[in-house]
């Protein structure tokens, strides 16, 4: 029993490791917001669409309104720059 729920528990992926975000799918689902907002879309309609929360598309509607499709370009690298160098 205490093996089946090990291996249960492997397969469910629940080790401690989480999955790296897809940053290119992300921008990409801010620049698909951008068209829906130059077809006209509401905001609430694009969060449905794009299954986030209004509070994202708000944000997302502010930038984009203000400096245009480019302003949800995805941000550079997230995270703590590495120590080592590359070689090491």
């Amino acid at each position: 029993m205490v093996f089946f729920v090990f291996v249960l528990w492997m397969v469910l992926g629940a080790v401690g490791v989480r999955p790296r975000r897809d940053f290119e799918a992300l921008e990409e689902r801010r620049k698909k917001a951008a068209r829906l907002f130059a077809r006209g879309r509401s905001q609430a309609d694009v969060a449905r669409e794009l299954e986030v929360s209004r509070q994202s598309v708000s944000r997302w509607y502010a930038e984009w309104s203000a400096n245009g499709t480019s302003a949800l370009s995805k941000a550079g690298r997230a995270g703590r720059l590495p120590k080592l160098s590359p070689a090491s």
